[in-house]
């Protein structure tokens, strides 16, 4: 149940205004930084040089997962951590079974 007394579940916590154009631009850059940087670090760098105001990347559990704020609007992602490369190329990996 929200706790109303101290604004937390009502609603406060959204920002009131939608994203600009240019922010619903930017944000379809947040998977392909995600895929395509060699590390965190590295996506941690693209993404600040895109204008987000990054939380974490971070890899956990063989995925690389992030938050990220754009225009006071809070933005998670995560990409399976093996498969960065392949994702942004739209490859599916495939292996026969062994016989």
């Amino acid at each position: 149940m929200p706790d109303r007394a101290r604004g937390v579940g009502s609603g406060d916590e959204f920002p009131k205004h939608a994203p600009t154009a240019e922010a619903h631009d930017k944000a379809a850059h947040l998977f392909r930084a995600l895929t395509t940087a060699a590390s965190c670090a590295g996506a941690r760098a693209v993404l600040e040089a895109q204008g987000f105001r990054v939380e974490y990347v971070e890899e956990r559990w063989a995925r690389r997962l992030t938050a990220v704020n754009l225009e006071g609007v809070r933005l998670i992602d995560n990409v399976q951590a093996a498969d960065k490369n392949a994702a942004i190329l739209g490859l599916t990996i495939l292996t026969s079974p062994s016989t």
